[in-house]
């Protein structure tokens, strides 16, 4: 009875996971960055292969950077639905709500290698995506008959299904044409099989777990699911003889084999693919100076990996549970448990210490052990409930709908259609025509009236740009921002006086202090879809005219007041006075190297902006009008055509605190390097008492020069 029940459970369990992963397939069309390298290489092995009749991976692009297989399996659904589309159209003539103008009458050529499709796009999506739903909801079942052949308890076992089967990111993954569900299920498929062979010691069961071992080796040439293999062979060691290990390696190889069938065939393409995939990874390439295996103290260390897996792909609960489970699991079953780590162990250092990247699916391998481990952790902590039915399901309540929530909502919310096309839809019901309009250039646009700015960092961005150009809306794409600000959760231990100071984060600030938000479009990030942020842009102040204090650097003593800013790098960054013929300047010089080697090589993104230096705290009086003035002059001619270096006027509650309210002026322009004067007017906070003028310019891409004169705060 108690087997049947489990069966019933198992299958709901299967089921709930199943309608998650469907569930926003589409109209969530807007692909995942990873999606092309997997669809376009299919297309083109299917069209080789319906009209030449040749199944040569060989295709560009990037033709190896995946396992073959998973082109094959992307080729063969194409064909499928291209062949039997046209099947149906030649047999009722039925042109699939194409208007019979539009559909014409395609040859079989025509429609499989261009109007199929493009009148199928959708469809074609939906169905390349669909494998990834198969195998993600497979993994859930393999996860359970993991969990019980490691601990022979069916509850433990269904809990584990159930964590995976909810898990936000495994479920936001399952969404998508990519491979990193396909090979989380392959490198679940070889531990369960290595696992088995462990426990039910049999030739073919070890030969039948090599294999799928190297099949799953294949997928992305992640030797990660030889480990488990290894390990239990190990523990099984009394079998181990040396034709056995020959079997072994023979296994592994076929198994890659069947994954890249033609790998002696195009035996330099697979070099070359895997120089590049070294060379990607490499030290060198991510800013080591090492080998990896000259390293026995991690390179790097993440926050964003950490904050991600907590706060998104997991969720906290099941975090929490995870790692009570884990404590709990090594103290009772001891190395059934510490197998379960082996996995997310090498995964994490690989990604989180050895690898300078941030790509949040790097986590996914490691989803289906954390999930068995929640299960253990729940499943331990359900054993304190006695069997009263109402505590258990409060408990279980507790643990698992908060997750379950997330991945609904996400799932739901990519029913609807994507954010460009949303904010099309608003902006053009909502803002009259004729007015200026700053955007972003991967907007989708209406068809008014209107006066368009081009607004992104590279040319027109801060928001005292945005007023200059004339713009009364602006509507933000967070496509051109995401690259930039997610390096600020890179660093686990990131200052906040570093935050501060880094552009995006200003600039966004900014816009969120001083403007008006008329409409966010946001959805889950499972959807794959950008946040969009429309703001109504107040007009330019009139500057105040009233000097309170100027800066001139005509003595010492104008120079001893500024100070070192929060980044407190002296070799790297230098203020100093400078004889000019026009009187004494003051010099700041930066040298980007200097300051790279400091924090470590790579630490910076490009895009980065540090304050080297701000003037003494001037008092001011709250809500009144205040103007920052500032001559710069670039004296280092750069190859950069960035605009690069602002004027920033900050206000304090205390001149021991962070700033309250950061106004930055437009950037210097990058041709002249002529003087040039920059202007920022802004009211003062209700509760300012102290205001600072400072300089800001990019310190991660270039030594920087520049003369700096006549600092000055105006008032009103």
């Amino acid at each position: 009875m108690k087997n049947v029940t489990r069966a019933k459970l198992l299958l709901l369990i299967l089921i709930l996971a199943f309608l998650l992963r469907t569930i926003g397939i589409t109209p969530n069309f807007q692909q995942h960055p990873d999606e092309p390298g997997v669809i376009e290489p299919a297309s083109k092995i299917a069209i080789n292969t319906i009209f030449h009749h040749n199944p040569d991976p060989n295709v560009e692009p990037q033709p190896f950077k995946y396992s073959s297989s998973i082109f094959y399996m992307h080729a063969l659904i194409r064909s499928i639905i291209l062949m039997s589309s046209y099947s149906i159209y030649k047999t009722t003539g039925f042109t699939f709500n194409i208007p019979k103008q539009n559909f014409g009458e395609p040859s079989f050529e025509q429609f499989i290698a261009d109007l199929g499709p493009y009148f199928l796009s959708d469809i074609l999506l939906w169905a390349h995506r669909f494998p990834s739903v198969i195998f993600g909801t497979l993994t859930v079942l393999f996860v359970y008959k993991t969990a019980l052949l490691l601990f022979k308890k069916g509850g433990l076992a269904l809990l584990s299904a159930l964590a995976l089967a909810i898990m936000p990111q495994h479920v936001r993954d399952s969404h998508w044409a990519t491979v990193g569900i396909i090979q989380t299920f392959f490198f679940t498929l070889a531990f369960y099989l290595s696992a088995r062979a462990w426990k039910l010691p049999d030739t073919k069961n070890w030969i039948m777990a090599s294999v799928i071992a190297g099949f799953a080796v294949s997928i992305k040439y992640f030797p990660l699911p030889l480990l488990p293999l290894f390990f239990f062979l190990f523990l099984a060691r009394t079998k181990i003889t040396p034709s056995f290990l020959i079997i072994i390696f023979l296994s592994i190889f076929v198994g890659y084999f069947l994954g890249m069938p033609y790998i002696f065939a195009h035996i330099q393409e697979m070099i070359n693919a895997f120089k590049s995939q070294v060379a990607f990874y490499s030290p060198e390439k991510v800013g080591g100076e090492q080998s990896f295996f000259a390293h026995i103290l991690p390179l790097y260390l993440h926050g964003y990996h950490f904050n991600f897996f907590y706060k998104i792909a997991v969720g906290p609960l099941l975090s929490l549970v995870g790692l009570i489970g884990t404590f709990y699991g090594i103290k009772k079953w001891g190395l059934e448990a510490v197998s379960l780590l082996i996995i997310p162990v090498i995964n994490l250092l690989f990604i989180t210490f050895y690898l300078e990247a941030v790509y949040e699916t790097l986590d996914i391998p490691a989803l289906p052990f954390f999930a068995i481990f929640i299960g253990i952790g729940a499943w331990a902590i359900l054993q304190k409930a006695q069997n009263n039915k109402i505590i258990l399901a409060v408990i279980l309540s507790i643990i698992f709908l908060p997750a379950f929530l997330d991945s609904a909502q996400a799932s739901l919310a990519c029913t609807k259609t994507i954010t460009e096309f949303e904010a099309h839809d608003w902006i053009a019901e909502n803002i009259p025509e004729g007015i200026t309009l700053a955007f972003q250039p991967n907007m989708r646009l209406p068809s008014k009236n209107f006066k368009f700015v081009r607004s992104e960092p590279k040319e027109k961005f801060l928001l005292a740009e945005i007023q200059e150009s004339g713009a009364e809306y602006v509507a933000l794409h967070s496509g051109y921002t995401d690259r930039y600000s997610q390096w600020l959760d890179d660093k686990l231990f990131l200052s906040q006086y570093v935050k501060n100071n880094e552009f995006t984060h200003l600039v966004l600030q900014e816009y969120e202090q001083n403007t008006r938000l008329l409409k966010s479009f946001v959805k889950p990030t499972m959807c794959v879809n950008s946040r969009i942020y429309i703001y109504k842009i107040p007009p330019l102040l009139n500057p105040a005219k009233n000097i309170i204090q100027q800066f001139n650097f005509s003595d010492q003593n104008y120079f001893s007041g500024w100070k070192l800013g929060h980044l407190k790098v002296p070799s790297g960054t230098r203020i100093e006075l400078l004889s000019t013929s026009n009187g004494t300047k003051l010099k700041y010089q930066y040298d980007s190297d200097i300051f790279s080697q400091q924090l470590g090589k790579g630490t910076l993104p490009p895009a980065f902006y540090g304050t080297p230096f701000r003037s003494p705290f001037i008092n001011i009086n709250s809500e009144k009008k205040y103007s920052a003035t500032m001559l710069v002059k670039k004296i280092y001619r750069s190859l950069s055509q960035l605009p690069n270096g602002f004027l920033r006027l900050d206000f304090y509650q205390s001149n021991k605190e962070e700033p309250i309210l950061t106004r930055i002026s437009p950037r210097l322009t990058p041709e002249n390097n002529e003087w040039q004067k920059l202007l920022i007017t802004s009211y003062a906070p209700n509760n300012a008492k102290f205001a600072t003028i400072s300089f800001q310019t990019s310190v991660a891409s270039e030594p920087s020069e520049y003369l700096i004169d006549k600092a000055t705060l105006m008032g009103d």
